[in-house]
C-alpha cells in the first residue's frame, strides 16, 4: 500500500507519515545492522505555506534534530572543497554534495542551466534530473549507499519550479525533516534562485520510510500542528 499525503503545513505533512507508519505496523527487520523497524511507502506533496516553512527551517516542534544550521552547511560547495581535503578514514559513508557535484559531470550545475534553458524556451521538460547512485561504489557489497537517489526538476509557467525527491531508504522520525528542508535550501540556493524563478511544489517519495522500533515510543506522542 503506497499512502499518499498532500499539505500545506510541515510539520503536519511528518505527523500525517507518522500516523500512517503507526496505524499500520509494517514490522522489517533490515539492513547489514539487522535494525527492527515499522516501514511503510509513501508519497508526500508539499505545497503553499509548506514551502515558506521548509525555506525558513522551521521544524515540527517535537523534532529531535537541533543542529539544522550546521546539516544545511554540508550541502555548500565551500563544505564540499573541506571535505575533499580529508583522509578516508575522516570521511562519511558519502557525502550527497560529493555525489551531486563530482559526479561524470557536476549535476547541480547542470540542473542550473538546464532549467535556465526551459525557462528562455518557455517549456517544461522531464530530463533535468540528478543521481547519487554510483554503481561501481553502491550496491549488494556496500554497507551504506545514499538514501537519496534522485532529485528532479521541472519549470513550469510562471518561473514556478516543481521538485521531486525519490529516496530508496528513509528514517521518517529523526531524519525526513531536516532532509528535505537541507535539500530544498541547496537547490533553492544554487538552481532556482539564479534563474529568478520560484518554488512551487516538493514531492517526497520513499519507497521504505519507516521509524525504527526504538523511536516508536516518542512518535506516538507527536501531535498536529495548531495553527497550520
Amino acid at each position: 500500500m503506497i499512502n499518499a499525503i498532500q499539505e500545506t503545513s510541515f510539520g503536519n505533512a511528518w505527523w500525517k507519515a507518522i500516523r500512517f507508519v503507526l496505524r499500520n505496523e509494517q514490522k522489517l527487520i533490515f539492513g547489514v545492522d539487522k535494525k527492527k523497524a515499522w516501514d511503510s511507502t509513501q508519497s508526500i506533496e508539499l505545497t503553499g505555506n509548506a514551502i515558506t516553512q521548509i525555506l525558513n527551517s522551521q521544524l515540527h516542534p517535537a523534532s529531535t534534530f537541533k543542529a539544522i544550521d550546521g546539516y544545511k552547511k554540508e550541502f555548500t560547495y565551500e563544505f564540499l572543497q573541506t571535505y575533499e581535503t580529508l583522509q578516508e578514514d575522516e570521511r562519511f559513508d558519502y557525502l550527497y554534495m560529493d555525489r551531486l557535484a563530482n559526479n561524470t559531470t557536476d549535476q547541480i550545475k547542470y540542473m542550473k542551466r538546464a532549467i535556465r534553458d526551459q525557462k528562455q524556451e518557455q517549456l517544461s521538460q522531464n530530463f533535468t534530473l540528478a543521481s547519487t547512485w554510483h554503481i561501481d561504489m553502491d550496491g549488494l557489497t556496500r554497507k551504506s549507499s545514499p538514501c537519496l537517489q534522485i532529485i528532479q526538476l521541472r519549470w513550469n509557467p510562471g518561473d514556478l519550479i516543481d521538485m521531486h525527491l525519490i529516496w530508496r531508504s528513509r528514517d521518517l522520525y529523526n531524519a525526513w525533516q531536516a532532509n528535505i528542508i537541507a535539500i530544498t535550501d541547496m537547490i533553492n540556493r544554487e538552481v532556482i534562485q539564479p534563474n529568478k524563478c520560484k518554488l512551487n511544489r516538493i514531492t517526497d517519495y520513499s519507497t521504505s520510510l519507516h521509524i525504527y522500533e526504538t523511536d516508536i515510543e516518542q512518535a506516538k506522542r507527536v501531535n498536529m500542528v495548531w495553527p497550520r
